[in-house]
């Protein structure tokens, strides 16, 4: 094989891995969201690679959603989320291929998850084992003071004596 057709195929398997994952998600209609309360919210920082843009938890009476906004991330292949205990890949809920790298857009996630423990929001390459930024979801103070007047209504409502 003469040198041109070896960088012709080299250059055909090399080129897929930098692709943009560039795929995008149809956004939700904002009256989807309107009744949505925002329960964590964090800012994107950098790893290995410049990451930006903020990540929110919203919740409603039918689903729980991961909110990305103003994101922005380099190309990079298999780009994956995952909801992880810290900045390792080592527990962590796989939430699928990174929708886009710039852009606003969500996920549907189960709303069984605890955020308490499942608190990073990461930007993994699977096929470098490689952080490319992350997201360490903070609740927000309005939201758990509204959770324990929840909860002591509730415990008020029940007949529970504190």
């Amino acid at each position: 094989m003469n040198s041109i057709g070896f960088k012709s195929i080299s250059m055909f398997l090399i080129i897929p891995l930098f692709i943009s994952c560039s795929k995008k998600e149809p956004l939700m209609e904002s009256a989807e969201l309107d009744n949505a309360m925002v329960l964590y919210e964090a800012e994107f920082t950098s790893a290995k690679h410049p990451t930006t843009g903020t990540a929110t938890i919203q919740m409603d009476e039918n689903k729980t959603i991961l909110s990305f906004t103003d994101f922005k991330t380099d190309n990079g292949p298999k780009l994956l989320v995952y909801l992880s205990d810290d900045k390792n890949d080592s527990k962590f809920i796989d939430l699928g291929e990174l929708k886009s790298t710039e852009g606003s857009f969500y996920y549907e996630v189960d709303p069984s998850i605890d955020f308490s423990e499942y608190d990073n929001v990461l930007i993994w390459c699977k096929s470098f084992s490689v952080l490319f930024g992350s997201a360490e979801l903070v609740a927000l103070e309005i939201n758990c003071k509204l959770v324990n007047r929840v909860i002591n209504l509730s415990k008020k409502f029940l007949g529970y004596k504190a």
